[in-house]
Parts: structure tokens; sequence; C-alpha cells
């Protein structure tokens, strides 16, 4: 369970961080 946590959070985070840093305005 905690394996598969982590690999989902892991890849969900540096798609949106960078989503947020292109153009966090256009985002929201």
């Amino acid at each position: 369970r905690g394996q598969d946590t982590r690999p989902v959070i892991a890849s969900s985070q540096p798609k949106s961080a960078k989503c947020r840093v292109k153009r966090p305005q256009s985002t929201n």
C-alpha cells in the first residue's frame, strides 16, 4: 500500500509543479 501511494503522488507532483511554474495564473 505505501509503495503504491508514493509513486502516484510523486508522479502527480512534478506534473502539477511544472504547470504551476509555467503559468499559475492560466491554471487558476
